[in-house]
């Protein structure tokens, strides 16, 4: 005598989707949508960085990229709102074009 109840309806359908895998064993993963921007200093320059959700990969893999060399891996990836107008988009850290004035007070030695 079993104790267990007999299940009633349909088995769900499981399938999981692997991701491709490159000739030397490497996975290939490409981006599918890009979630954020913003820009960092690295040294004496300001980077742009985006957080990419990449195809196949959970919420939680998504990784901050170097706009620029992620353009260049992928060519055909389409950022929409996150394109740059002529080589710059607009939310970049501010540069002031002021002439800086010699304080007076101040004695160079």
């Amino acid at each position: 005598m079993s104790l267990l109840k007999k299940k009633l309806g349909d088995y769900p359908l499981t399938t999981v989707e692997l991701p491709p895998i490159a000739d030397n064993g490497d996975i290939l993963i490409e981006p599918k949508v890009i979630l954020d921007t913003h820009w960092i200093q690295k040294r004496s320059r300001f980077v742009e960085e985006s957080l990419v959700k990449w195809k196949q990969l959970p919420d939680d893999d998504a990784t901050w990229e170097n706009a620029r060399e992620l353009g260049e891996r992928f060519t055909n990836l389409n950022l929409e709102d996150k394109v740059p107008l002529n080589g710059g988009g607009i939310n970049k850290p501010r540069r002031s074009h002021r002439v800086p004035i010699k304080n007076s007070r101040f004695i160079e030695l």
